[in-house]
């Protein structure tokens, strides 16, 4: 079999893949029911992390993020 015959029957042409593409915890009718309990568990071993561990910043201080170009969400917590 040539290469091109090759291509021809097994190559798809690549698709540019929907904005939609990733979702998390799905949305609409492909929305999880277990989401809830996935994000308290993350939740619950980000505090147990917390509490067990003493973090010390690298530089001596601790550094808020930059929030000046990006979304609206990120300069809330300030």
């Amino acid at each position: 079999m040539t290469e091109e015959t090759f291509k021809s029957k097994f190559q798809r042409e690549a698709k540019k893949p929907s904005l939609k593409a990733f979702r998390a915890f799905g949305g609409g009718t492909t929305l999880c029911p277990g989401r809830q309990f996935a994000t308290t568990e993350i939740l619950a071993t980000v505090v147990t992390m917390i509490m067990r561990y003493d973090f010390i910043p690298a530089e001596g201080r601790w550094v808020a993020p930059e929030t000046e170009k990006t979304n609206i969400a990120a300069g809330c917590w300030r």
